[in-house]
């Protein structure tokens, strides 16, 4: 999983963003959706088109071994203190798209149950907390997981 084009995560940022940090649970990579447990740690959000409140995403590290990778590229390890970052509406986050999935710019984005996001078919009863954001690209991730922008939703 590499970047090609954007070496940050938060790609268009209106404002302070709302960052913290947490206690990782297994490997998280920068650009994952997350979600925060009971007792502080972090970890890929596991819910698969479930509710994200808030949407919560891993910043690229502050530490990074530049010689061997970007630091947008490199992972936190379990128990890690990871960077993370509560997005506004309207910004635009270099963040993940599932395996085997393909997406088109304006296709709303859900969690795909792994901390990367596919596709959400919105109906009649779909709660507004299920939509992380929109694609703000056209994308399709072969085998492995690609980046994909996604602008954030109105919370």
């Amino acid at each position: 999983m590499a970047s090609t084009k954007y070496h940050r995560i938060v790609v268009e940022q209106f404002g302070p963003s709302y960052r913290l940090e947490g206690r990782t649970v297994g490997e998280v990579v920068p650009g994952m959706l997350l979600q925060r447990n009971a007792d502080g740690t972090v970890e890929a959000h596991s819910d698969s088109n479930g509710v994200v409140q808030p949407v919560l995403v891993a910043l690229e590290t502050q530490t990074p071994v530049l010689e061997l990778v970007d630091a947008i590229d490199e992972p936190y390890q379990d128990g890690d203190t990871a960077y993370l970052c509560v997005p506004r509406e309207g910004e635009v986050l270099n963040m993940w798209l599932g395996a085997n999935r393909v997406v088109s710019f304006g296709d709303r984005a859900s969690s795909n149950g792994d901390g990367t996001l596919q596709t959400l078919t919105v109906g009649t009863d779909t709660p507004p907390g299920q939509i992380v954001g929109v694609f703000a690209e056209d994308k399709a991730a072969g085998a492995d997981p690609v980046r994909v922008l996604v602008r954030i939703a109105p919370r």
